[in-house]
């Protein structure tokens, strides 16, 4: 098992984050608990795959929880309806200048993130980490791109990343959010169907991860041709909390 600082979630949680890895069978975890009694305030996370309950009971152990369940989907972008039949929103690439409207979206958007369903991490702090996370595009220092949908001011975003899936090569869906006000209106079909059209000339298949608990994300995604790939549980574990 490997112990790594995540630098950028540390600096949003005001306190170090750890990732935790190579969480292969057998993995030893006693550095875990000699590291965690090295913190005096510290937040660990981990990825694990559903079928590993074992590890799961062993983490619990030591100190991690089951915040969420994540759900990765799915699918060869060809064959997707066009993505130009509806001309009610613009679909174009980010426009940092212009486009500055898209980071209140970020930051209000986002509900069933393993942020913000990790009752120790105020919804403030999962707020600003969306809005951080978005406003990586616009300084192009995290993935590849982000679409932005406008009906004069912006009304939701979908940003791209590059990925591999067992030696092929894949994009994923990073995040996508749409405005509170402007959702069921097609906005989140409309960035989806313009993401699967442009990746079919440049891909062999497309992924989105989601939690188990945005059922509604599941069946929209599910409407648009995707299928359940992969499922993991997110934990985390605090240190020095009150």
């Amino acid at each position: 098992m490997r112990i790594e600082e995540d630098r950028w979630l540390s600096e949003r949680l005001g306190r170090p984050a750890f990732t935790l890895r190579d969480l292969g069978d057998g993995a030893d975890l006693g550095p875990l608990e000699r590291h965690r009694a090295e913190q005096r305030a510290a937040t660990y996370q981990a990825k694990v795959p559903t079928r590993r309950v074992d590890l799961v009971q062993r983490l619990g152990a030591g100190g991690l929880g089951v915040v969420s369940t994540g759900v990765t989907l799915s699918r060869d972008p060809a064959g997707a309806p066009s993505s130009h039949g509806d001309g009610r929103f613009e679909v174009r690439d980010l426009d940092p200048e212009r486009d500055r409207d898209v980071l209140a979206i970020a930051a209000s958007s986002f509900r069933h993130s393993r942020f913000h369903l990790d009752p120790e991490i105020p919804i403030e702090v999962a707020d600003q980490i969306k809005h951080d996370w978005t406003e990586s595009y616009f300084r192009g220092t995290r993935g590849e791109k982000l679409m932005v949908a406008r009906d004069g001011v912006a009304v939701g975003f979908l940003a791209v990343i590059a990925a591999r899936v067992e030696g092929t090569t894949a994009r994923s869906i990073d995040l996508i959010a749409v405005a509170h006000a402007r959702q069921g209106e097609g906005v989140g079909r409309a960035l989806v169907l313009r993401f699967l059209d442009e990746s079919a000339r440049l891909c062999d298949i497309v992924t989105v991860g989601t939690q188990t608990a945005n059922e509604a994300a599941i069946r929209f995604y599910e409407r648009l041709g995707f299928t359940v790939a992969a499922t993991s549980y997110d934990l985390h574990g605090h240190v020095g909390l009150p």
